[in-house]
């Protein structure tokens, strides 16, 4: 009796151990089939690495550009109708940070010098032009640098004025930050 036990467990044993094999075996040839598949993508996967370095790099290249179009809107709708510019000048702020003992009011990206006049005179005019270009979006520290009451003869009389400001990180483009839109690859 204790053979037959033996036996049958051997025999059970056995057949499990062949299920085993088989399963082993489906697996190796699955194996074989998915590395065959792989090969076969392998030029894709280089395809997207290349297209990934090229986003990465346009986005580092454009990671700095200021939108200077937008910028000139925002001071157009900002600018009362009793005042003009009559000249701006932009300098790019280096990157760096600002040197121990210099006043800095926030990151600037950029700084805007610029004159021009208004028909109010200085109260409501240009201090009016001053706040309404402090409440544009990526202006900050706006301030008068010098401001004259003209009278021309025969004219009507204005004030004329010089002011900067400084522009912060919302100026960015943020263009391409993802690399370029999907429907522009190639």
């Amino acid at each position: 009796m204790f053979a037959f036990v033996l036996g049958g467990a051997y025999l059970y044993q056995h057949d499990q151990v062949l299920q085993a094999e088989g399963a082993r075996d489906d697996a190796a040839v699955q194996v074989t089939t998915l590395e065959g598949r792989l090969a076969e993508l392998a030029p894709y996967q280089d395809l997207a690495d290349r297209l990934d370095a090229r986003d990465a790099t346009l986005a580092a290249a454009m990671a700095e550009e200021v939108s200077f179009a937008a910028t000139l809107n925002d001071l157009a709708e900002a600018l009362p109708d009793s005042a003009s510019l009559e000249s701006l000048s932009v300098d790019l702020a280096d990157s760096g940070e600002p040197g121990e003992g210099d006043i800095h009011f926030g990151r600037s990206v950029a700084d805007l010098s610029f004159s021009g006049y208004s028909v109010d005179r200085y109260t409501p005019g240009v201090e009016g032009v001053l706040v309404d270009l402090e409440g544009v979006d990526p202006m900050f520290d706006v301030y008068l640098s010098v401001a004259s009451e003209d009278d021309p003869d025969g004219a009507e009389p204005t004030t004329s004025f010089n002011a900067r400001s400084s522009l912060d990180d919302d100026a960015r483009t943020h263009r391409y930050a993802d690399g370029l839109p999907v429907e522009v690859r190639p």
